[in-house]
Parts: structure tokens; C-alpha cells; sequence
């Protein structure tokens, strides 16, 4: 009986790390070659709660459509106060630097086969409706 388990047992094991391995495999024939790419989001300086919220499901289905595609590498959420130091005399100051009346809120890494493919990728965005901005930036290779 006990050999009986223990047979159980490895089979199992060896199943398990064989399918691991088949979407591990899987995975990385999908984006091998790809660069990495960093989405730099913006919002306008007024930007509500609110529509952060009325923006959250759109994200949710543009970044679970990332992850399907095996695109997805991480994001970065910004939230709360911002500190700046500038100048020599490092002077602080709690703000946000606005570029154009728009601040970053967050970063996005995705892998794309290219500058262009980055860029309709970004194109899903939903901060884009509402008057945002994306700037996709080419990550160097590490």
C-alpha cells in the first residue's frame, strides 16, 4: 500500500512539473526577442477619486489582456504625496511636477517586438479618455 502511494505520489509530481515546464516554455517562445518597454502614465493635475475609479475596470481589462498575451512585466502605482528636491541646497518641497498640468500616476513595463508595436499597445490606455497621456519609453537591456 505504501508503495502504492508513494507511486501516486511521484506521478503526480512528475506531472505537475512537466506541465510547469510545457507554460513556462510556452511563455517564454512568446516574448522571446522582445524588448522591454515603460509606459509612463500622466493625469491631468485635477484628476478625481472618481475617475480613478470609473477607470479602474477599464485597466483591469487592458492589464489582464497584458497578462493573457505573456506581455505583462510589472507596473508601479503612485499614490499620495510627492516630494521634490531640487537645487543644490536640496530644497523639499511636497508637489507633484507637472509637465503640460499633467503629473505620472503610475509605470507600466510591458514587452513589445518593437518602438511601434509599444506604442499601439499604449494606444488601450484608458487615462487617454479621460485626459491623460502616455509616454512610452525603450527599457536598455540589463
Amino acid at each position: 500500500m505504501k508503495h502504492v502511494f508513494l507511486s501516486m505520489f511521484v506521478l503526480l509530481a512528475f506531472c505537475s512539473s512537466s506541465i510547469t515546464a510545457q507554460e513556462t516554455k510556452h511563455s517564454t517562445t512568446k516574448t522571446t526577442g522582445m524588448k522591454e518597454f515603460i509606459l509612463l502614465v500622466r493625469v491631468p493635475a485635477d484628476y478625481s477619486t472618481e475617475q480613478a475609479k470609473a477607470a479602474g475596470p477599464k485597466w483591469d481589462v487592458v492589464t489582464n489582456k497584458w497578462k493573457a498575451d505573456g506581455i505583462w512585466v510589472s507596473s508601479f502605482v503612485f499614490p499620495g504625496n510627492s516630494f521634490v528636491l531640487s537645487g543644490s541646497d536640496r530644497q523639499l518641497k511636497n508637489e507633484y511636477v507637472l509637465a503640460n498640468n499633467l503629473k505620472v500616476v503610475s509605470t507600466i513595463i510591458l514587452k513589445a517586438e518593437s518602438f511601434d508595436n509599444a506604442v499601439e499597445l499604449a494606444k488601450a490606455c484608458p487615462v487617454l479618455d479621460l485626459g491623460g497621456s502616455i509616454e512610452v519609453r525603450e527599457v536598455p537591456p540589463r
